[in-house]
């Protein structure tokens, strides 16, 4: 009687199973690699230290009702920032930064530069639909203020 020769098949299972895994996790660490993230701030610590300043620049800004308005208009696509009457009387300065949470590189910054009125008028044809955090920070009198809001442009 002749001895037939057995195939193993598990030391080839074994084989295909390492080399799916290790196909997997190329295919991983590339995925990883072409992602960038994206942190709401590049220097979140020294943010953070600094916050107490901004707390106390939100709280005059609520207590002292100089919380300024926000409309867009769709027509004309522009933001319309308007502030309370003393602060077009004070010589008023600040910056107004358009915040992108989903893309850091599409933030904008505008000077603040009120009217007669305590109003202005800001372009976003340059901003992309969608949701977007605004932040008002401006001075006037010696004192500081600050005001953020979510609008989402359409």
């Amino acid at each position: 009687m002749e001895k037939k020769k057995r195939i193993h098949v598990w030391p080839l299972a074994i084989a295909i199973v390492y080399g799916l895994f290790m196909v997997y996790l190329a295919g991983l660490f590339a995925f990883s690699r072409m992602n960038k993230p994206e942190l709401v701030s590049e220097s979140y610590y020294e943010d953070e230290l600094k916050y107490q300043q901004q707390i106390d620049r939100m709280t005059r800004t609520r207590t002292e009702g100089a919380t300024p308005s926000l409309r867009f208009r769709e027509a004309s696509r522009t933001m319309v920032l308007e502030f309370p009457a003393v602060f077009a009387q004070n010589e008023t300065r600040g910056k107004i930064v358009f915040f992108r949470p989903s893309d850091a590189d599409q933030d904008m910054e505008v000077a603040l530069n009120l009217d007669g009125q305590g109003r202005q008028e800001v372009d976003v044809h340059s901003l992309s639909r969608g949701l977007w955090k605004v932040k008002i920070q401006w001075q006037t009198s010696g004192k500081e203020y600050y005001h953020e809001e979510i609008v989402i442009l359409p």
